[in-house]
């Protein structure tokens, strides 16, 4: 899956087909030949879509994909890129990540109870009791170590981020 987000030309082969074949070219506008059914009916299609790579058809606004990116996707990488981020900056303060996997030990138990809450919550609204309001699981959240479990995750994504 990683795969078909990792570059243009993996993107439009997985989405679109063969070029020249399936599809042509214009600019980065696609036009799909009257054969081929519209992306829209191809089963779970959608589930695939990435707006860095995704073509637009002539009609298309020219700027489109720049407001769609605008709307959330600016960081938009995959799980092999975030991998990546990770082993550089093990590899560059092992130290960091000895400390990181202590603090990792001491919330586990505040995770557990965290999902334990989470999934009370969800199963009384699918269940249709509706017997814990969205400031109750926030104050049960609270009580689990919520703040404690944030704080870990933002030291992490620091030291990920950081060169």
């Amino acid at each position: 899956m990683e795969w078909i987000h990792e570059s243009q030309e993996n993107y439009d082969l997985f989405r679109y087909g063969v070029k020249d074949r399936n599809y042509t070219l214009q600019g980065d506008r696609i036009t799909l030949p009257a054969t081929v059914k519209p992306l829209t009916t191809w089963f779970a299609a959608d589930y695939f879509i990435d707006i860095r790579y995704e073509r637009i058809t002539p009609n298309m606004d020219a700027n489109f994909k720049e407001i769609y990116k605008d709307a959330g996707f600016k960081n938009t990488v995959t799980s092999r890129q975030i991998n990546e981020k990770f082993i550089q900056a093990l590899n560059e303060n092992p130290e960091a990540f000895d400390e990181l996997a202590r603090e990792f030990e001491q919330i586990g138990q505040m995770l557990d109870v965290y999902f334990q809450n989470m999934e009370e919550f969800i199963n009384s609204i699918n269940y249709g009791y509706f017997n814990i309001s969205p400031d109750e699981l926030a104050e049960k959240q609270k009580k689990a170590g919520v703040d404690q479990i944030l704080s870990f995750y933002r030291k992490n994504k620091q030291m990920m981020l950081s060169p």
